[in-house]
């Protein structure tokens, strides 16, 4: 009986963290404690299965939004994500104490690192996105990431459960120290320097149409919807903004012709365009196309969504991977050439790789559809708060244009500085070229 309290409790509160107030997020961590120590007495197999339960609980409560979504794969993430984290929790009784504590938050920050680089990642539940509903209390991620993020909240946790159960003043003042990053984070939130920043800007037009139809259709929209519009240094659409491309199609293809109107009256613009990429029938990409009146450049996806856009091979016979992946594209030439680096939907939730590909650049542009969320409130929310953090981590302003999504301009500090509701806006991007420390430590692994 106890227990189901404790996973109810823990249920209500998860649901809190990762929706409106992340600092909750220390509570459930205390009660994860809390709730491992009441199964201590218990024979191994006892022990797994209610680490299993409690696990699966979390999934359950933080990412109920994806059973819209699709009912059948939504319940193998939360199993997956559940049988792969179950032996972490169980390493906790291992070494009781202090020990079995470090030895925990190691083993869960390892299978985290882990997770993120194999082709099944998923790291949208990694602890330390939960903050990003409350972006103001994070800007110490620019120098720890969200990694460090979530070993903070892991040592907080335990804190707060040791100050519960032991009332010692000693363990109630290194938790009440814990409480010092947030603090100095509010303080440079409240710093305008971002908001009345004296660097340079670049003009970027953000282009989202509502109507649908043909690549030709498109190409023959987009330049007579902007061929009245001031010129912009960049012009960015959202993800597969058009389906099955040639990458030879913006220089030799039907839609040329539209693409060399525009630069004959546009020439210094730049084209970033949500684009799938066919080699052959059987081998395409989710990717980005940098279209300039010198010449084309082409990214491919590098973080697939599993199963549903890329399945290892181990699983190809029951779910074949509908995209493929791709070492080789010009990346390196669009950030030399242009200074800036175009996201594709799901790469925006890996740290690592963000963090990598940010520098040497003056602004990220993130490229998304969020369609497959079938208009969930809360999965567009989570996944906004998750950008957000992108954007304190690598100290940049970052544009994102989402196809049925939430489209908006993001300041390094985490505020959104423009909601982007109409299907043409034009906005003056602020150029932070200071990299963070985290990055730097990044790039320089």
């Amino acid at each position: 009986m106890k227990s189901i309290l404790i996973l109810l409790v823990f249920s209500f509160l998860n649901f809190i963290s990762w929706n409106f107030y992340g600092l909750v997020f220390i509570l459930n961590i205390a009660l994860i404690f809390y709730y491992l120590d009441t199964q201590s007495d218990k024979n191994i197999w006892v022990k797994c299965i209610m680490s299993f339960v409690l696990l699966f609980f979390f999934n359950l409560s933080s990412l109920f939004w994806l059973y819209t979504v699709d009912g059948y794969k939504c319940l193998l993430v939360f199993l997956a994500n559940s049988i792969l984290y179950t032996p972490v929790f169980l390493s906790y009784y291992i070494i009781r104490g202090k020990r079995g504590v470090i030895l925990f938050i190691f083993t869960y920050t390892l299978v985290d690192v882990l997770y993120a680089n194999w082709d099944l990642a998923f790291p949208w539940l990694n602890f330390g996105h939960v903050l990003g509903n409350q972006y103001y209390l994070i800007k110490w991620y620019a120098v720890v990431g969200t990694l460090g993020g979530g070993i903070w909240l892991l040592f907080m946790g335990w804190l707060l459960y040791r100050t519960i159960y032991d009332k010692k003043r000693k363990i109630l003042t290194l938790f009440s120290l814990g409480f010092i990053l947030p603090i100095i984070s509010i303080i440079y939130y409240y710093d305008d320097s971002y908001e009345n920043s004296k660097d340079n800007y670049v003009n970027v037009l953000a282009y989202n149409p509502l109507k649908s139809g043909t690549n030709y259709n498109k190409a023959k929209s987009l330049y007579l919807d902007l061929k009245e519009v001031p010129e912009a240094d960049f012009i960015v659409t959202p993800e597969l903004f058009f389906k099955a491309l040639h990458p030879n199609e913006f220089k030799n293809g039907i839609y040329a012709n539209y693409i060399n109107l525009f630069f004959n009256k546009n020439p210094n613009s730049k084209f970033i365009i949500g684009t799938e990429l066919f080699n052959t029938k059987d081998i395409r990409f989710n990717g980005i196309a940098v279209v300039s009146k010198s010449n084309s450049f082409f990214r491919t996806k590098k973080k697939y969504v599993p199963i549903k856009e890329f399945s290892p091979s181990l699983f190809t016979s029951f779910y074949p991977s509908y995209y493929v992946k791709n070492k080789k594209d010009d990346e390196k030439d669009i950030i030399r050439s242009h200074k800036i680096f175009p996201l594709v939907c799901y790469e925006s939730i890996f740290s690592f790789f963000v963090a990598d590909k940010s520098n040497q650049t003056d602004v990220l542009f993130l490229l998304t559809s969020e369609r497959f969320m079938n208009g969930s409130y809360f999965g567009k929310k989570q996944y906004l708060n998750i950008v957000r953090v992108r954007a304190i981590e690598n100290n940049k302003s970052i544009l994102k244009v989402a196809d049925d999504g939430i489209s908006c301009v993001i300041l390094p500090n985490g505020r959104i500085e423009k909601h982007l509701d109409k299907e043409i806006e034009i906005i003056e991007m602020k150029i932070f070229k200071k990299q963070s420390l985290y990055s730097k430590i990044i790039n320089s692994l």
